[in-house]
């Protein structure tokens, strides 16, 4: 997925070359642009045996959908040539014109994101909301719940090994990461360990600013899903989530510290 929200030129191709799915009359034209999330929800819900008309697809019809959708994009992946890429590519170029010419269709980015936010809040304060992992649930965009697993050392630096599960609608995964601490830098490291990623790492850092009153946080991470369906379906989310993270963290440090400045970070038995 792009950064902007837009499937990658692999996740293009690949939906593409199923077919268009669309039908003789108007209602059965897929209205949305190329490459957009809309876009392949339609083809997911034809797939399911909608047909266009009446009401929209229901619940039963997108999972069908997504299964055969799934079945497609693994067979498109295994069998796929780079004549068939080109000539897809190129279709959807001249109906939408998002891809670049000479876009390798094949070559799939990993999804990075990274930023600095500076908030009024001390290094040690937002580092002990980050980890506090427990609490992720109660506020951070897609986490549905959180268990940790063990807790214990590692080069003096308390580690977590926590599981979470992620959902958005229909659809929920649960992956598992080691969360090393490192109160005294302040920062937060985490690896991935099981679940649907190829891929995930992230970082948080803590700077302090103005003078030590403020604080810019520092958030960077990269991930793949193992799944190209599943990066299809959720990647644009995840993007949009994480560019969210650091102001999630800011408003719950609105919640749990009140004005900034007024009270010192709570102590954390992990860190």
């Amino acid at each position: 997925m792009t950064s902007a929200g837009r499937l990658s030129a692999a996740d293009i191709e690949a939906a593409a070359a199923i077919g268009t799915l669309e039908g003789a009359t108007a209602q059965q034209k897929n209205p949305h642009a190329a490459g957009s999330l809309p876009w392949l929800s339609w083809i997911v819900a034809r797939l399911g045996g909608w047909n266009c008309y009446y009401k929209p697809p229901g619940p039963k019809t997108m999972a069908r959908g997504f299964d055969r959708l799934a079945a497609r994009i693994e067979g498109f992946t295994l069998a796929g040539t780079s004549t068939c890429v080109n000539t897809v590519a190129a279709r959807v170029r001249e109906k939408n014109s998002k891809l670049p010419n000479g876009t390798d269709c094949r070559r799939a980015r990993l999804p990075t994101f990274d930023t600095v936010r500076r908030v009024a809040f001390t290094p040690q304060q937002m580092y002990a909301l980050v980890a506090d992992v427990e609490r992720y649930p109660e506020f951070l965009p897609l986490c549905e719940a959180l268990s940790v697993l063990s807790r214990s050392t590692a080069d003096d630096k308390p580690v977590i090994v926590a599981a979470m599960e992620i959902g958005y609608k229909a659809i929920r995964e649960r992956f598992t990461t080691r969360v090393v601490l490192a109160p005294g830098e302040p920062s937060v490291f985490v690896t991935y360990l099981d679940g649907p990623f190829h891929h995930l790492e992230n970082r948080w850092r803590f700077l302090p600013a103005d003078g030590g009153r403020a604080c810019d946080v520092a958030f960077w991470i990269d991930y793949q899903f193992k799944s190209p369906m599943l990066g299809l379906l959720m990647g644009a989310m995840f993007d949009k989530a994480f560019r969210k993270f650091s102001q999630a963290f800011e408003e719950r440090a609105r919640v749990v510290y009140g004005a900034p400045g007024a009270t010192a970070p709570p102590s954390l038995s992990s860190a």
